[in-house]
């Protein structure tokens, strides 16, 4: 097979471009048993797609097993301390991996929907590992994927894929040990503005809490301030007539509003869906978009109504209490915290009952006065945090980028290879 470079600049002197196929010694797949692993809850550890995360690493939560003796007997698929993996097919074909010193099994293996790369001498593992898991690197793969959405890569790779490195071993160990050091402080860095984040999003519901917690207001239970989920009015519109409406995707859990709704001719919306009319509290009662807080107020519906997800609980408040007041009652933490603890049906599909929010007791202002200047020291708190959480999330994002940008210093100077 004949390959062909495509370069933005000549190679340094001293380094190579080569085929995968020149510098590693192991390019395998694993294996589980015949019938899944799912009924078996020890033995050695199989470390599939799902473990693997998008900053190299791994989440060791759901980890699935294979038997001791199955382990024995495997020729391919083991792993070492220092290979790659590799996800080979499915949605996330080419996430990328390294087996570090931190990685906790002596003995583990992979399953058949991940390679395993193990460098030979000529290369630096870590930088092996630097070279699949740069934009360089990636582009590659996804040049060599084939398939539909469940396609992936073969062991074409070998051939297709080229790695950029230095001869010198000296000059290798550098390079990790360099690139190493920028990846664990881009790690603390990261760290520090999620804590930031997290401080002020403390703030936020401790203001919840400061101003609600007041003995002075008067204490109600939720049903006699709203009528939850409310029965639909009578409709009379033509089947193709624009309707708003908002799956749960359109509410935004951090500011609680709606954002992006949908509209559908309303022949396709008037059965099967939730429906709720403006100024409308739309409250999610299914794990886990009620803990993340996906509620808001239904605003700017067309002809004054809309549908939305069934996986909604409406409040529609009375002449006692503001909406926009109603809104923040049901995204105040121990609210959350309580109605957790209230949750019926199976794991995975539980939800928070109607009869619970009607009985739940809060403490309001009963002057609409009091009420609209309480909502004002609320907004205002709020603004403020937002402002703070836009701020760090585009620190955030732009920390973020940095590995992408350190490995394109390294491996960036080239395009990606033409194969022929």
């Amino acid at each position: 097979m004949k390959q062909g470079l495509a370069q933005k600049q000549k190679l340094l002197e001293g380094w190579k471009i080569e085929p995968l196929s020149k510098v590693i010694e192991v390019f395998d797949s694993g294996s589980r048993p015949k019938g899944g692993v799912t009924h078996i809850k020890n033995g050695i550890p199989s470390i599939s797609a799902e473990q693997m995360n998008n900053q190299g690493k791994f989440y060791f939560d759901n980890i699935k097993y294979i038997p001791e003796e199955f382990f024995k007997n495997l020729d391919k698929g083991i792993i070492n301390k220092y290979d790659t993996l590799i996800v080979k097919d499915g949605a996330t074909t080419g996430k990328t991996c390294f087996i570090d010193d931190d990685f906790p099994f002596k003995k583990s293996a992979i399953n058949e929907h991940v390679f395993v790369v193990r460098a030979n001498e000529k290369i630096h593992p870590k930088l092996l590992f630097y070279n699949i898991f740069s934009d360089f690197g990636q582009k590659q793969i996804k040049k060599s994927f084939h398939g539909g959405t469940i396609g992936g890569i073969t062991k074409s790779l070998l051939d297709d894929f080229f790695v950029v490195y230095p001869e010198d071993k000296k000059v290798q160990q550098q390079i990790v040990a360099k690139l190493d050091a920028q990846m664990a402080q881009i790690k603390i860095m990261k760290k520090e503005a999620e804590k930031e984040k997290g401080a002020s999003e403390i703030f936020a519901e401790s203001i919840l809490k400061s101003v609600f917690n007041n003995p002075s207001y008067k204490k109600d239970k939720i049903k006699n301030l709203c009528v939850v989920n409310p029965r639909k009015s009578e409709l009379k519109y033509s089947d193709d007539s624009e309707t708003s409406f908002i799956p749960m995707e359109s509410v935004d859990q951090y500011k609680g509003i709606i954002d992006m709704p949908q509209v559908k001719p309303f022949g396709k919306v008037k059965k099967g869906y939730t429906y709720f009319e403006e100024n409308d509290v739309l409250f999610a009662k299914i794990t886990p978009c009620m803990q993340n807080k996906k509620s808001a107020m239904a605003k700017n519906l067309i002809n004054g109504f809309g549908f939305g997800t069934t996986e909604f609980h409406v409040l529609r408040a009375n002449s006692k209490i503001l909406p926009e007041l109603l809104l923040y009652y049901v995204r105040e933490g121990s609210f959350i915290e309580e109605a957790k603890s209230h949750f019926t049906g199976a794991v995975g599909q539980q939800r928070v009952p109607k009869e619970f929010i009607e009985e739940y007791e809060i403490y309001y202002p009963k002057s609409k006065e009091e009420q609209i200047r309480l909502l004002k020291t609320i907004e205002n708190s709020n603004d403020e945090v937002h402002k703070i959480n836009e701020m760090l999330d585009n620190k955030l994002s732009a920390i973020s980028l940095l590995p992408s940008s350190l490995l394109n210093e390294v491996f960036g100077k080239y395009d990606i290879p033409d194969v022929k």
